[in-house]
């Protein structure tokens, strides 16, 4: 779907502008981010238009504590590290704080969210597992090894 010709894209893209993020440059976006306001401490505001699950294989943790206000929509995630490892499917409205060790995967999405940011304070990485063992791989890393092929 061209979600950048729909109404909401067209009139967030006038009044901020949008990231689109995608696993390399001929993929399609995961994840379309307009910039509310971002702050040099790296406080900021965006909103986020979930269109398709992460484009990691692997979950991943996040390098800012940060809240989601779910607006429209819905998702599903594989959260890890749990007492069990779980599948968690949401619907909005929701309201979730994040703390930077969460570790998830989204599978399923299509879901608008208000996203509230603190200072960026931790490198953030992929979990990578393998039988027996689960290693962490910084993000810098771990994505110039998914996108070389690009």
């Amino acid at each position: 779907m061209d979600y950048q010709s729909t109404l909401p894209h067209r009139i967030l893209n006038r009044l901020f502008r949008c990231e689109d993020l995608r696993a390399c440059p001929t993929d399609a976006p995961y994840l379309y981010r307009w910039i509310i306001f971002k702050r040099p401490s790296g406080r900021a505001c965006y909103i986020h238009h979930i269109v398709g699950p992460d484009w990691g294989r692997d979950p991943h943790d996040h390098p800012k504590t940060f809240v989601s206000i779910g607006l429209a929509g819905h998702y599903v995630e594989e959260v890890y590290f749990d007492p069990n490892q779980t599948v968690r499917s949401w619907q909005a409205p929701w309201f979730r704080i994040f703390g930077h060790d969460f570790v998830h995967r989204i599978t399923e999405a299509d879901a608008w969210t208000l996203i509230f940011t603190g200072r960026e304070m931790f490198n953030w990485g992929f979990w990578l597992r393998k039988v027996g063992q689960v290693t962490w791989v910084r993000h810098d890393v771990y994505i110039a090894g998914v996108t070389k092929d690009c």
